[in-house]
C-alpha cells in the first residue's frame, strides 16, 4: 500500500520537486562511495586471482608440452634402435651363407 502511494505521490509531483527529493535522498545516503571502493579492491582481487589462474595453467600446459616432447624423443630413440636392429640383422644375412 505504501509503495503504491509513494508511485500515486511521485506522479502528481512536479519535476522539480522529484529532483529535490532524489537529492535529498542522495544526500543521506554517504554510503554507496564505499561501497564502490570495496567493489574495485574485489574486481582487483578477481582480476589478481584470475591472472594466478592462468599463470598456473600456461605452467602447467609448459609442463604437458615438455613432458610430450620428452615421449616423442624416447620414441625416435625407440625408432632408431628398431632400425638399428634390423640393419644389423639384414647386414648378417647378406654377408653369412656362404661361409664369408
Amino acid at each position: 500500500d505504501e509503495s503504491a502511494s509513494a508511485a500515486a505521490s511521485e506522479a502528481s509531483s512536479s519535476s522539480g520537486e522529484r529532483r529535490r527529493k532524489r537529492k535529498d535522498k542522495d544526500r543521506d545516503e554517504e554510503k554507496p562511495k564505499e561501497k564502490s571502493k570495496d567493489k574495485a579492491k574485489e574486481k582487483g582481487k578477481k582480476g589478481k586471482a584470475k591472472e594466478k589462474k592462468a599463470k598456473e595453467e600456461k605452467k602447467q600446459a609448459e609442463k604437458k608440452r615438455k613432458k610430450g616432447k620428452a615421449k616423442e624423443k624416447e620414441k625416435g630413440k625407440e625408432k632408431e634402435k628398431e632400425k638399428g636392429r634390423k640393419e644389423r640383422k639384414r647386414r648378417k644375412k647378406s654377408k653369412g651363407g656362404d661361409g664369408g
